[in-house]
């Protein structure tokens, strides 16, 4: 065989090793996000200001419309251990989402803090613990995680 053949091969067969692999598991979260304490206190904010004109209520509520917008099947969401949080003089909804993934199979309850329009769900899939706490550093600080 001469060398024009054994290149395309080699490469063909260095990309099929480079797919991701199937499993069981598969993340709902499609857009998975850091949240800084900035944008914490950008959530505490405006769930107050919410909170003033409209009842706790309609706050978890549109809570739980922000967690959903970031789920591959948002349908699917089910909440639990929904509470409204004192942070840096405002408010947050804190509580715990659980979705289906891309397979139709729930993954299992993720903690999540939330305003009115943006919600962050609880981070962990670094490797490396340190990087984990810094992306969810937001998440601990408003809602005591």
């Amino acid at each position: 065989m001469t060398l024009k053949f054994l290149v395309p091969i080699s490469i063909a067969i260095a990309l099929t090793g480079c797919a991701s692999p199937g499993g069981v598991y598969q993340n709902p979260i499609q857009n998975l996000r850091t949240i800084s304490m900035n944008e914490a206190r950008g959530y505490a904010t405006e769930m107050r200001l919410f909170l003033e004109k409209n009842g706790q209520e309609k706050a978890i509520a549109a809570s739980q419309d922000a967690a959903k917008k970031g789920l591959k099947d948002p349908d699917s969401a089910k909440f639990q251990n929904l509470r409204i949080a004192d942070f840096d003089g405002g408010k947050v909804v804190c509580g715990e989402i659980n979705a289906k993934n891309g397979y139709g199979g729930y993954v299992g309850y993720k903690r999540f803090v939330a305003g009115t329009s943006a919600a962050t769900i609880y981070n962990t899939s670094s490797k490396y613990p340190h990087i984990n706490d810094a992306s969810n550093a937001g998440i601990v600080a408003a809602c005591g995680y």
